[in-house]
């Protein structure tokens, strides 16, 4: 071979090296492909879908594993157009290849790896798994007796760790001697490495929040190139916690201990756990409960709750809150934002983590709800969603605690109407009549940018978002009132006990500043709730509440109701009897407090607004007219939040479980 051959053969733009390398990238895309199916449409290891709607995650997985190989790849590729010519350059252009092989067989075996935890455990391969599961107790026993029981096929998971393999093994052997094409010239592997570089590398951080869904939500589907950076930054900012945790949490323990409300806390090491001492409040009837949680339907836009706002927005929960057998609380909070976080503290009674979404990072923590209470009671219980639960992580939780999970993706795009439609027809039709029910539903159609289903329900031609928000506010209300309207002449109806609130509030830039999903001031935490009874339950004082409460405080009102004082590890309390409680919200370490001395927004640098009692809009601050009680309530918040932080870290919940199987 001549010297000018080999330069031909293995230098410049235009040489088989990169030729080898787009081989090698086409050889790994369809590995990765095959691994995608593999997750995508085996059924998961207990036997349910891994994913409801397969089709809306699998383009995006594909999408999201080209993009993770392309990470990797385009650098080589890239390189080559600067490399210059010499007699020495194949060993080195060899070498340079099988670097790049090897770290492309590595993406793929982490990223099965990743699945197959995903698919297990409803968690990546993050810190808070491998904290859990290998360094403190290493990888229970039960996990790898699942490999062999798994509905996904025997020994799959194991199996499929030879892709990697197969990938190297083709590269080797075989993808060096695959030709390169005379059309594939300097000016086409330009344009190749041009769309590889705009397509699966510069689009996704681009559009990351746009195009392909929430950044919480992409980690569904996240690439392992992205899931090790992330886990790097997670590591590198591990929560440090002071040496006197032990203190702050004998400190909390004792607090709640001295409440005297019927209540025992047995364990300082557990301080929220608790058992009831007294006797348990029984109904005369098993009661059914219908809990509607309406999208983004923050109080500040209901004029029966704020009364700043003029527009009749919510007619008919208005006449459900003012009915003689409802009460309503003006002044209920939600304590976790965006939906995931409301989703959360509605069905564990637990305050947030300060950092972490809970329903990603804790899926290995055994957190008990209301729902699971009364199912162990022999309660049917049933979830709908309106969106996707497996976009936020709900299912794992969902499958825990109810019996039914339902979700159809053409009544997301009809709107919440065809959701409640289809939840009367499952309550009037497909539910076990021999059995009192939980019945849940989160809706959708109220979420921004607030678009009109109905046009005979529009309010306002307005599209700015503090007016837009009306007409889908009074959409969902007239959904809701057909719903009940559907319902109530059914038999089991007069049993029936009936909760409408929210999943949170929105910050729609009513204040004077942008819109911004971190705030937790009352415009996104400030919600409705109307508890709307049987005829003959006498427990529920009608009529408005004026006293504080919470989403943590509604899984204790229901198992009140319904008769039921199991040991929990509630952070809340029932609003039938207990006057006192103090809603806490928790976002990316910004912190909203409310007391009867005042309201507190803590900022990332504790830097804390302060209004007073009566601003429940929260628009005058007076922090320094009064820095002390600033000063103590943003102790108070940030001191709990702590403990609560330490508590979900550490597994500390409920004492001889921390870990769900």
């Amino acid at each position: 071979m001549t010297k000018r051959d080999k330069k031909e053969l293995f230098c410049g733009p235009s040489s088989p090296a990169f030729h080898g390398y787009l081989v090698m990238f086409f050889a790994a895309w369809v590995c990765g492909f095959i691994l995608e199916l593999c997750l995508f449409l085996r059924p998961g290891p207990y036997g349910q879908p891994y994913v409801l709607d397969i089709w809306h995650y699998l383009p995006h997985a594909i999408f999201y594993m080209t993009f993770g190989l392309a990470l990797i790849a385009c650098p080589w590729m890239i390189a080559q157009f600067f490399f210059k010519t010499s007699e020495k350059r194949p060993i080195h252009t060899r070498i340079a290849q099988t670097a790049c092989a090897i770290l492309l067989a590595l993406s793929l075996l982490y990223q099965h790896i990743d699945n197959e935890v995903l698919r297990f455990c409803s968690m990546h391969i993050t810190p808070d798994f491998l904290r859990t599961y290998v360094l403190s107790q290493g990888v229970p026993q039960s996990l790898w007796n699942l490999l062999a029981e798994d509905a996904g096929g025997a020994n799959v998971s194991l199996i499929l760790l030879g892709v990697p393999v197969l990938f190297l093994l083709f590269w080797f052997i075989l993808g060096v001697r695959i030709p390169r094409p005379r059309w594939e010239k300097r000016l086409v592997q330009w344009g190749i490495t041009g769309v590889l570089c705009i397509a699966f590398v510069g689009l996704p951080f681009l559009f990351r929040t746009s195009l392909f869904g929430s950044k919480n939500r992409q980690a569904k589907v996240a690439p392992p190139a992205v899931l090790i950076a992330n886990a790097i930054s997670s590591w590198n900012n591990t929560h440090e916690f002071p040496d006197d945790m032990p203190q702050r949490l004998a400190a909390v323990h004792a607090e709640l201990a001295a409440r005297h409300d019927g209540w025992t806390y047995p364990d300082p090491a557990h301080p929220f756990y608790r058992e009831y001492a007294g006797e348990c409040p029984k109904p005369d009837k098993p009661y059914n409960v219908i809990l509607i949680a309406l999208e983004s339907f923050r109080a500040y836009s209901i004029d029966f709750l704020n009364p700043a706002q003029t527009l009749d927005t919510t007619p008919f929960i208005k006449s459900l809150a003012m009915d003689p057998h409802s009460a309503y609380w003006t002044r209920y909070y939600t304590n976790g934002h965006p939906t995931i976080g409301g989703f959360m503290a509605l069905h564990t009674s637990l305050l947030p983590h300060s950092s972490r979404t809970v329903a990603k990072a804790f899926t290995h923590t055994r957190l008990d709800s209301f729902v699971s209470v009364a199912q162990r009671h022999g309660y049917e219980t049933i979830f709908l969603g309106a969106s996707d639960p497996d976009w936020d992580n709900q299912r794992p939780w969902l499958v825990q605690w109810y019996d039914h999970i339902l979700f159809d993706r053409n009544l997301e795009a009809l709107g919440d109407r065809s959701v409640l439609q289809n939840a009367a027809d499952f309550l009037k039709t497909k539910r076990n009549p021999d059995k009192p029910f939980v019945f849940t539903t989160l809706l959708i159609s109220n979420h921004m940018p607030f678009h009109v289903l109905e046009e005979d329900l529009r309010l306002t031609q307005s599209t700015a978002l503090p007016e837009a928000i009306f007409n889908t506010m009074h959409y969902d209300d007239d959904a809701v009132r057909e719903f009940v309207t559907s319902i109530q002449n059914e038999p089991w109806y007069k049993d029936t006990i009936l909760i409408v609130t929210a999943d949170h509030g929105l910050d729609l830039g009513d204040q004077g500043e942008s819109p911004d999903y971190n705030n937790l001031r009352p415009t996104a935490t400030w919600i409705p709730l109307v508890i709307h009874v049987p005829e003959g339950f006498s427990r529920l004082q009608a009529g408005p509440h004026d006293r504080l409460a919470s989403h943590i405080d509604l899984g204790p009102t229901v198992m009140d109701m319904l008769g039921f004082c199991d040991a929990n590890a509630f952070m809340g309390y029932s609003l039938l009897r207990d006057p006192s409680s103090t809603p806490m919200a928790f976002k990316e370490n910004r912190a909203m407090i409310y007391t009867p001395e005042g309201a507190a927004y803590i900022l990332e640098d504790d830097k804390a607004m302060l209004f007073a009692p009566d601003d429940i809009r929260a628009e005058h601050d007076i922090a320094d007219q009064n820095p002390a009680l600033a000063q103590k309530l943003t102790s108070r918040a940030r001191n709990l939040s702590l403990v609560v932080d330490y508590v979900y870290q550490n597994g500390l919940f409920y004492p001889n479980a921390p870990v769900a199987p």
